[in-house]
Formats: structure tokens, C-alpha cells, sequence
């Protein structure tokens, strides 16, 4: 598992995003280092969060995050940034069972809807199918 969290806007607002990043920064030092590389980067910068294997731990570093910056996401609120936690699944992390299970319990999703945040899952599947 591997979790980020993302500030989103449009090209047309990348100095409030910027301005995002640095004040991210303020509060967790050395979390922004510039914006996405590839075709969404004039647009988003992403933190690494969490890369354990087991989600409690990605949970309390997605709290841990949203405890530190709450001038950060009011910022993100009235600059239009959408802001995102995107934990990925990758194949690996459901050996040997074929299950991977998640739960985000209701204090989690009351912090994160505080927060206008969003919660993704990325599943990758193996290349086999």
C-alpha cells in the first residue's frame, strides 16, 4: 500500500496551488517539493503520506496529516483546491489471501468531509488478467 494525498486546481490557479504548497510546507516541513511530473503537473502536487502494509497505519498518518494542517486546508477552500488522499493497492498487498478489505470508520470519514477531502482506492491488479 502506498498513500498520498494530492492538491488539485487548474492551470489557472497554479499560484494559489503554489502558495498551497509553500505554506504545507510551514506545517509539515519538507512535504511540498514542486508540482506532478506528467500530463497533470501544470495542475497538482502530491505528498507521500504512508507506504506500510497495513491500512491502520496508513489511517493514523491520513489523521495525523489532517490534525496538522488545518490552516492549510481552509487555504485549500478558499482557493478552490481540491484535496485528495489516494491510497494505491497494489497486488502484492493482498498475498496470500485474494481479499483486500479497508475500513474507514466514521471518524475517519467525519475528519476527511471536515476537511472537504476526498478518499480514493487505487487497486492494481497483477499482469495476469
Amino acid at each position: 500500500m502506498y498513500t498520498v494525498v494530492r492538491f488539485i486546481g487548474t492551470p489557472e490557479k497554479r499560484a494559489e496551488l503554489e502558495a498551497v504548497g509553500h505554506a504545507l510546507n510551514r506545517a509539515v516541513p519538507g512535504s511540498y517539493d514542486g508540482f506532478d511530473r506528467g500530463p497533470e503537473g501544470d495542475r497538482r502536487f502530491s505528498c507521500s503520506l504512508a507506504s506500510e502494509g497495513d491500512w491502520f497505519a496508513h489511517r493514523r498518518q491520513i489523521m495525523a496529516f489532517l490534525a496538522k494542517c488545518g490552516p492549510v486546508l481552509d487555504q485549500c477552500r478558499e482557493s478552490h483546491v481540491d484535496i485528495q488522499f489516494d491510497t494505491a493497492i497494489e497486488p502484492e498487498d493482498g498475498k496470500p489471501s485474494v481479499v483486500v478489505g479497508v475500513l474507514v470508520d466514521p471518524e475517519l470519514m467525519h475528519i476527511l468531509i471536515g476537511a472537504g477531502a476526498s478518499l480514493v482506492f487505487s487497486v492494481y491488479r497483477g499482469g495476469d488478467g
